[in-house]
Formats: structure tokens, C-alpha cells, sequence
């Protein structure tokens, strides 16, 4: 997939590794509580803070695609105060996946990106989303002190997952997690953060070295 050549662990490529013959392949690890970063990363700081030293130590984002991050920053960001909001949409809102957090609705969202702007004095606010209706919706708001990507975004996606449409477009993979990166590496640039809790929210909160506020809304599961 594009991720293998988007990021390398500790120094070695997915491709060095393949090479090996130092290699254990396994289908399942018991890693205890240590298994995967989920919603404890927005409950728990403790947790988070040993999440985010192991990605600092032994996660190495490609040379090309940090630069082009940071050239981005500059361009979107300057020197203004971000308020970074993420939003999932599309196939998790219709779909409703078991088990998965519930996303707040726009309504809610943009309430708290009002009070978080008010108290924190921000400047702008940078949109991570998939969602093309959210998008136009914290646009007519927000206008001109909401900015984004290029990233793709879709309209409503019915029963369809996102990974279904994306290979009936037939849209390149590496581009479109390229893309999905760069928008979570700007996430953990910003001062402030609003955000449903997703994957894409447990990453920034690894990733950032601190937020001045957070809010990740927590509403319990589908």
C-alpha cells in the first residue's frame, strides 16, 4: 500500500524488510494494553505520552513528504494561531460502524470551534475532512478564516465505504495516503484542536508535541 512507502520504523523501509532474513512474520502480537492507540490517547495523557515517545523514536516520515508538509504549513499557516478541527463524515456517518466512536454533528462542531476560536483568540481554522457537505457547511460559517488542502473529499457516500468508492475512481493510493498524512502532520502543527474522536484524532494527539487546548468530543460508540 502507499503507507509502506510513506513512513519507515526505526530507519528500515518496508522493502528493506521484506529482504531479510531476519524476519518473524505473525499474524497476531499480545501486546496488552500496549496494542493499539485508540480513545485512551484522548482519555488517558499518560497513555498518549508513551505512544507519542515511541513515535518520535522509531517512526521516520519520508525526507520528501516532510518538506512538502512543512512548504504547505507555511503557505496555509504562516505565522497565525491555527485551530485544527477534524470531522469524519461520509461512510462512517451512514454506515454507523459497531463499536466505533459516535462523530458529533456539524452543529455541535461548530459551536465548539466558536467558543475555542473566542477564549483562544485564533486566527484561522485548518479542516481535515473527508466530507465534502461538512466542508460547505463550516465554509458558509467560517468563510475566509477556514482554509484546507487539496485533499479529496466526497458528497454522500450511502452504503458505500470510502475505500469502495476510491477503487471504483480508481484513485491512486499512494497519493490519496500521501494526502491523508500531510493533513494529520498539519493537525499536529496547530495550537488548538477540535476534533471527533477517529483514527486520524489519535494520530494528531501522538504526533503534536502539545496543544495550548484540545477537544475531542467522546460520545461513546455506535
Amino acid at each position: 500500500s502507499g503507507v509502506n512507502i510513506i513512513v519507515s520504523i526505526h530507519g528500515y523501509s518496508i522493502e528493506d524488510i521484506s529482504r531479510s532474513k531476519n524476519v518473524i512474520y505473525s499474524q497476531a502480537v499480545n501486546l496488552n494494553w500496549f496494542q493499539y492507540p485508540g480513545i485512551d490517547v484522548v482519555r488517558d495523557k499518560v497513555i498518549r505520552k508513551k505512544w507519542h515517545e515511541l513515535y518520535k523514536k522509531y517512526v521516520v516520515i519520508k525526507k520528501e513528504i516532510s518538506n512538502e508538509c512543512e512548504e504547505i504549513s507555511r503557505k496555509l499557516f504562516g505565522n497565525a494561531k491555527i485551530l485544527g478541527v477534524l470531522c469524519r463524515g461520509t461512510d462512517y456517518v451512514n454506515l454507523k460502524p459497531k463499536d466505533h466512536p459516535k462523530q458529533p454533528s456539524i452543529e455541535m462542531i461548530i459551536g465548539k470551534i466558536d467558543e475555542m476560536m473566542m477564549v483562544r483568540k485564533c486566527d484561522k481554522i485548518f479542516l481535515a475532512t473527508e466530507d465534502e457537505e461538512i466542508y460547505q457547511a463550516l465554509k458558509k460559517k467560517f468563510n475566509s478564516k477556514l482554509i484546507v488542502t487539496d485533499s479529496l473529499r466526497l458528497r454522500d457516500t450511502g452504503k458505500f465505504k470510502i475505500s469502495e468508492i476510491l477503487k471504483e475512481k480508481n484513485i491512486d493510493k499512494y497519493e490519496n495516503g500521501k494526502k491523508y498524512l500531510i493533513n494529520i502532520l498539519l493537525l499536529s502543527k496547530c495550537q488548538c484542536l477540535v476534533a471527533g474522536c477517529a483514527g486520524g484524532t489519535y494520530g494528531a494527539l501522538i504526533m503534536t508535541e502539545g496543544y495550548e487546548d484540545e477537544y475531542v468530543f467522546d460520545l461513546g460508540v455506535y
